[in-house]
This record gives C-alpha cells, sequence and structure tokens, in this order.
C-alpha cells in the first residue's frame, strides 16, 4: 500500500515537472535560424503568439545571431538570452516597426539572460536616412527605433544582458508600473545614442548596470531608484 502511494506520488511529481518543462520553448523549434542571414521577424513573432496562447512561458535563444526586425512581446512571456546569443536588429529600415522588441499593455514581461540585443545603429540610421531621402520615410529621427520598448506595461524586466550600439534609446519606458532594470550593459562608444529613457512610470528600478553612451539616463525620472550604477571611467549615475 506504501508502494502505491509512493509509485502515485512519484508519477503526479514527474506529471508536475513536465508541465513545467512544457513552459520553456526553443525558439529553433519554431522555425528561427541562428546563421545571420535570415530574418526571423516572422518566426519569432509566431513564437511568441504560440506561447502566449499557451498561458505563457519563455523562449530560449541559443548560441548563435539571429537577424530579426520588430517583434511584440506579449504578456507572461519571457525572453531568454543564452551567452553567446545576439539578436540582431535587421539592417532594413521597413524591418523596424518600432523597436526591436516592443510591448504596449502587456503584463509579466522579462528579456534575460547574458547574451546581446545588437542595434545594427550605423548601418539601420543609414538605411532611415536613405529611404528619408527618398520620400519614403517622413521622419527620419522619429523613425529611429529603440531595442526596447515597453509602453504601459505592468510587472516588467530586463537583466543580465548586453544592449549595444542602438539606433536610438536602447530601452524605452512609457507610462510602466513595476519595471525591474539589472545587471545591465549599454554599449554604443561610437553612435550618438542614449540608455534609457522614462515618462510617466513608477516603481522603476535600475541597478548593477554599466553604461558607455552618450547618455544613461533621459526623461522624466520620477518613480525612478537608482542603485550601484557606473558610466565608462567610473563615474557613477545617479
Amino acid at each position: 500500500m506504501k508502494n502505491g502511494k509512493f509509485i502515485i506520488a512519484l508519477l503526479v511529481g514527474l506529471c508536475l515537472c513536465g508541465s513545467l518543462a512544457a513552459k520553456d520553448y526553443r525558439a529553433v523549434l519554431f522555425g528561427v535560424k541562428a546563421d545571420g542571414v535570415t530574418l526571423n521577424t516572422g518566426s519569432i513573432q509566431r513564437a511568441i503568439d504560440k506561447i502566449s496562447e499557451e498561458g505563457g512561458g519563455t523562449l530560449f535563444f541559443y548560441v548563435g545571431r539571429y537577424i530579426t526586425g520588430s517583434f511584440e512581446l506579449k504578456s507572461n512571456v519571457r525572453i531568454f538570452l543564452d551567452e553567446g546569443a545576439v539578436l540582431v536588429f535587421s539592417p532594413n529600415a521597413f524591418d523596424a516597426q518600432g523597436a526591436m522588441i516592443h510591448a504596449d499593455g502587456q503584463e509579466n514581461i522579462s528579456v534575460y539572460g547574458k547574451g546581446t540585443i545588437e542595434g545594427s545603429a550605423r548601418v539601420l540610421n543609414a538605411s532611415i536616412d536613405d529611404q528619408a531621402s527618398r520620400g519614403h520615410i517622413d521622419d527620419a529621427e522619429g523613425f529611429r527605433p529603440p531595442l526596447i520598448s515597453f509602453r504601459n506595461c505592468r510587472n516588467a524586466s530586463v537583466s543580465g544582458i548586453f544592449l549595444q550600439n542602438p539606433p536610438t534609446d536602447a530601452i524605452r519606458l512609457e507610462g510602466c508600473d513595476g519595471v525591474t532594470l539589472e545587471r545591465l550593459r549599454f554599449l554604443a562608444p561610437d553612435v550618438p545614442a542614449d540608455a534609457i529613457r522614462l515618462g510617466g512610470c513608477s516603481g522603476v528600478t535600475l541597478s548593477d548596470s554599466y553604461f558607455d553612451v552618450r547618455n544613461p539616463i533621459m526623461g522624466d525620472r520620477k518613480g525612478l531608484t537608482v542603485s550601484n550604477c557606473v558610466r565608462a571611467g567610473g563615474r557613477k549615475v545617479r
């Protein structure tokens, strides 16, 4: 009898573990390619949509270069960038329909890991300027996309990753409540880019991060708490 109860408990535990494991999704299983050539925008969006429909989970990107345009992050979906994984913004202006990773009115969202988001600032901005000169884009400056944009979102986080060479701001937060930014590295020593731009947010914490950019923080700092952050050269970010 005791053995029977033990077996039942074990089976229940295995089922629970299987359920938890089912919440982790490898990007390659959705046709996302890490070859540094394929445009993955549609495949990444389909993966996020599927995970959202299933109730949420984590989309894993392992080592490789993933070219992408803009895609939408949805509630209860997390993006994990493993060390050596690089999300690369497409150099084509028309692949940038807003931020690379954007969310509006979502909650419980996250981008984390030890990987990199590469903004391709020089080539993407050159493409934007070229299209503006041809009359296909009205406002080149307004068209330049941030790497991550959260608007009216709750319980969001960005942690551990490198954000480099953004075409404009690396992270833009508008009207958000409860956002954690931690252990980030903002790198844009050779392009005129800013790290974080805030507007109308509350409960935003920024900690343990490094900034080699034109400006670490822009916009409305009300609702922002900063700790243990430094600029290139060792100056503290306050």
